[in-house]
């Protein structure tokens, strides 16, 4: 089974912000990566920056009724089962949420950001441009499970195309390197960033 999974947070440091809304999705490949189930929760927040109120459309009214993050995070993980390969556009950006906030690392991953930077190397991997350029529809982009359910599509297409070893796969680069690396993960540095 896979678990797409996407976080919004209330900025990039996964030791500072927090993550206000999360999303997951499973499906498997026996379903043409249909839902078997699904799992969306807003957390609680303390501030919620402007920028971040303007680029996800979530407002401090929309998270009223969230729950506190850790319970957020805590029931997200009881969704992931042992053997599940954890997907997301950016992983090491949503790990690093389960990571210092759960202590919970994935055991085995797929980077759909990867996946597209194997297929085209020289062209933007941002979800945004991937979905564009392969004719998904991506909604109300930077809301959890819309996101969730382009890069659902994202895998679907370019799964296919990648040859290889992908499962745990991450690309560094020297002049943006990650900030958090899964320990199971195999890094490929790169000179620069398409």
């Amino acid at each position: 089974m896979y678990v797409i999974i996407d976080f919004e947070t209330t900025g990039l440091d996964a030791k500072k912000h927090q993550v206000i809304e999360v999303a997951a999705l499973k499906t498997d490949l026996e379903r043409d990566f249909g839902m078997i189930n699904y799992f969306c929760r807003l957390h609680k927040d303390k501030e919620l920056p402007t920028f971040i109120r303007d680029y996800t459309g979530i407002t401090k009214e929309d998270l009223k009724g969230g729950l506190p993050e850790y319970r957020g995070l805590d029931l997200l993980t009881e969704f992931i089962d042992h053997d599940d390969i954890v997907v997301a556009h950016h992983i090491p950006f949503d790990l690093s949420f389960l990571f210092h906030r759960c202590w919970w690392e994935a055991k085995n991953f797929i980077c759909t950001r990867v996946l597209s930077r194997m297929v085209d190397p020289t062209k933007s991997a941002s979800l945004g441009d991937v979905t564009k350029r392969y004719g998904i529809q991506l909604t109300n982009h930077h809301r959890a499970m819309y996101d969730v359910y382009a890069t659902k599509e994202v895998l679907k297409i370019l799964m296919p195309k990648v040859k290889g070893k992908y499962i745990n796969t991450l690309y560094s680069y020297k002049n943006r390197p990650l900030e958090y690396i899964p320990k199971c993960t195999e890094v490929i540095l790169k000179d620069v960033p398409g």
